[in-house]
């Protein structure tokens, strides 16, 4: 009780900036020219996918420890190439090899995404949050997606 008042401006607060990062990814990934997501990981980015309108597809399924299958892949490679997907993206904590070797074979460039669920020693020192985290995957959507703002 003696913490409610402080807990409740808190809570306003981040309730506030969440809104506000909910409100810059509507407005930021409107205009793009793809709305095609493709991921060299695990399925991770599956909810903001849905949440933000955009066709995701991951080279493995849910857990980071399943491999890519060469079906898998070969699937992702024409993805790319009917598609004419720019961007491969990689994920924070998982080897970017899937990514990459589907870049290697389309053109595409592998940006990362982040899944904002650990962060480095460095990163904490550094001020990270998760809302910065939030703000960078959204710069890195927008270039790979192509989208004009």
């Amino acid at each position: 009780p003696a913490g409610a008042e402080q807990y409740r401006r808190r809570a306003a607060d981040l309730t506030d900036h969440l809104a506000g990062l909910d409100a810059r990814y509507k407005a930021g990934l409107a205009t793009c020219e793809s709305r095609v997501l493709l991921h060299g990981g695990h399925a991770a980015f599956g909810y903001l996918a849905n949440s933000y309108n955009l066709n995701y597809q991951a080279a493995a399924g849910v857990t980071a420890e399943l491999e890519a299958t060469p079906r898998r892949l070969a699937e992702l490679v024409q993805q790319v190439k009917q598609n004419k997907v720019k961007a491969i993206y990689s994920e924070e904590l998982v080897s970017p090899r899937v990514a990459r070797t589907i870049a290697g074979e389309t053109g595409a460039t592998v940006l990362k995404l982040h899944g904002a669920h650990n962060v480095a020693k460095e990163e904490l020192e550094q001020g990270v949050t998760f809302i910065k985290l939030m703000d960078e995957n959204l710069k890195n959507l927008q270039v790979g997606l192509s989208c004009k703002n």
